[in-house]
């Protein structure tokens, strides 16, 4: 007697949790939503036979055939003019470690081993024996062939031997900026953060060069050192209040620390009123984000109250940012249109027109402006990384961005907003989830402590249907960050998929308690709702349970919830909802069940 839904365990799909009735029907469809939203400036001397210092060179993009075929990735045809460059020139071991570099592009590991073998060889016999004379004139670039040597022995993951001939690199130039930089990753890599966190402490920055005190405070605020770091950016910061690294490092810290650097710079700001910088600095953090542009104009205009001299550049392009993130599209065109034109050899006002045209979809003027702003200053990471990758991948020409992202991290290789970009290319637009991964390790060999990038790394295991991978990844999350309800969530939906690859049930009261975990911490999270709609009509029969958690989630809708997401919370609504008035309305014979549609679970 009665209306009655049997259900039973069904094998899961990659696209589906099919829960199924009696007689076949599924219950649930799985959906995935994935939440996302150089030519190095290589100045060396090449040597001839004799020994002589014969002339300075300067590689930049395309300033010979080898350089021109390695950013339009011809690289084979590289290698090729980078063999000739070496047989004419053998005791110039740059040669030898582009084409090392190439191959480590490549992950060609054992051509890229080999090639650094050799350039080593000869930047030892460049050093010893014979070759000691020639000592003075060869050391102007000898710090610098070490220096890329460990950098791509980094990058091939010969962590140890990295750290080993790095160390001995450190003897010969302890005051080598650039080689310090190196070994801090190199030190995280092979855990010797300890090592690491003392090159940051001593390091020899010029406290004379806005530019060096911002990359110094982001240094300190990658080991933790949160109060230092922030004092030396505000040095920074006045060394020169147009220097765009105070903002790309503000902007960068922020991408994965946003409610501390805020609280952070909230109470420095509040315990200081009448210091400028601190307003400049939120407005620059608020400006990143439509929904905070009022935030970010209100912290400008007190800035402007409190410093007539904020910095002309930097204060045009937030208040252009805001601008356009208050859809005022027109006063941002034409504050930007003004700084162009007094653009000159600026190559921080170089660099923001090419994002500018880029935004606009003028994508051949906007790689022109990024040319022009790495030939007016070659170190600058964010032109590599960022803007010319950008410019290259709208322009349908992503496979020539890998040699810039190389470049980038060559110069910066503790940046993890660099890491992550290149990490996401390879997952997102190559489809490389290989290389995304090894990216995103790399990421957490900086910041191991960061629950947010394992968290990536656990989607990417999703994606290839490593469940116990992605468990795993997820539990170490949920380890360094308990709080978060959408670690719970996922491997709530992780161990049902276990489930089903074991043939069992074994995982179920798992999965729910996680569920039940992410319902605790955000009863907003209408994803979660919906999934705890999906458990209880498929696993306990339960439909009045059910319906309410699909009545919550559809009522936690809002204007800005994705489109996906919406559509499948109400079509789920809706299915039930009818399977809730048919089994209440009497309609149906004792011996008739009722067929059950399919329901979408999230991730």
């Amino acid at each position: 007697m009665g209306r009655i839904i049997l259900f039973f365990y069904r094998r899961f799909s990659r696209g589906e949790i099919n829960v199924k009735k009696v007689k076949m029907s599924k219950l649930m469809q799985f959906i995935y939503l994935l939440l996302l939203t150089f030519s190095a400036s290589l100045i060396f001397y090449g040597f001839d036979n004799g020994g002589i210092m014969r002339k300075k060179e300067v590689l930049s993009i395309a300033n010979n055939q080898a350089e021109e075929y390695f950013y339009d990735g011809k690289y084979e045809e590289a290698i090729k003019e980078y063999k000739k460059l070496l047989a004419e020139k053998p005791d110039n071991p740059m040669w030898a470690v582009k084409i090392a570099e190439i191959y480590s592009v490549q992950r060609n590991l054992e051509d890229s081993n080999q090639y650094l073998e050799k350039a080593k060889k000869i930047r030892e016999e460049n050093l010893t024996g014979d070759a000691e004379e020639k000592y003075e004139s060869y050391k102007a670039i000898d710090a610098q062939v070490a220096d890329y040597i460990v950098f791509t022995e980094l990058m091939n993951k010969n962590y140890e031997e990295a750290m080993n001939y790095g160390e001995n690199v450190l003897k010969l130039y302890k005051n080598d900026k650039k080689i310090i930089r190196t070994m801090i990753p190199v030190y995280m890599a092979n855990n010797r953060y300890d090592l690491a966190k003392e090159l940051v402490t001593s390091y020899p920055v010029d406290r004379t060069s806005s530019y060096e005190l911002a990359q110094f405070s982001y240094l300190n605020m990658l080991i933790d050192n949160w109060d230092y770091g922030l004092s030396v950016l505000k040095a920074s910061w006045y060394q020169d209040k147009d220097e765009v690294k105070v903002y790309d490092v503000l902007a960068s810290i922020s991408k994965y620390n946003q409610d501390i650097l805020i609280e952070k710079i909230t109470k420095l700001s509040e315990a200081h009123p009448q210091e400028a910088a601190y307003k400049m600095w939120l407005s620059k953090i608020y400006s990143m984000r439509p929904e905070t542009a009022a935030k970010a104009q209100e912290h400008l205009d007190q800035a402007e109250k409190l410093d007539s001299e904020v910095g002309e550049v930097q204060k045009t392009i937030l208040q252009a940012r805001i601008h356009q993130n208050s859809n005022k599209i027109e006063e941002a065109d034409e504050l930007m249109n003004k700084l162009i034109e007094e653009a000159g050899d600026d190559y921080r006002i170089l660099h923001t027109a090419g994002l500018f045209y880029y935004e606009k979809g003028q994508y051949d003027k906007a790689l022109e402006y990024c040319k022009n702003s790495i030939f007016q200053n070659r170190e600058y990471a964010d032109n590599y990384g960022f803007l010319m990758t950008d410019i290259l991948k709208a322009m349908e020409k992503s496979d020539e961005g890998e040699p810039y992202f190389r470049t980038a991290l060559y110069y910066e290789p503790f940046n993890y907003n660099i890491l992550q970009t290149i990490a996401e290319y390879y997952w997102l637009t190559a489809k490389d989830d290989a290389k995304a991964l090894e990216y995103f390790n790399f990421f957490e060999i900086i910041r191991p402590r960061d629950s947010e990038i394992k968290y990536l790394t656990a989607q990417i295991y999703l994606t290839n249907q490593n469940w116990e991978e992605a468990a795993n990844v997820l539990k170490k999350c949920i380890e360094i960050n308990p709080n978060i309800a959408r670690y719970h969530r996922s491997l709530a939906t992780i161990y049902l998929k276990m489930d089903e690859a074991s043939g069992t049930s074994t995982m179920n009261k798992e999965a729910f308690a996680e569920m039940s975990k992410a319902y605790e911490l955000d009863k907003s999270d209408i994803l979660t709702v919906n999934n705890l709609g999906c458990y209880h009509i498929a696993f306990n029969v339960e439909i009045a349970k059910s319906r309410n958690y699909f009545i919550e989630a559809k009522k936690g809708i809002k204007d800005n919830t994705d489109e996906n997401v919406k559509k499948t919370i109400l079509d789920n609504y809706n299915k039930i909802d009818e399977i809730y008035r048919k089994y209440n309305a009497g309609t149906t014979n004792d011996n008739e069940t009722i067929t059950v549609p399919e329901f979408a679970l999230f991730y």
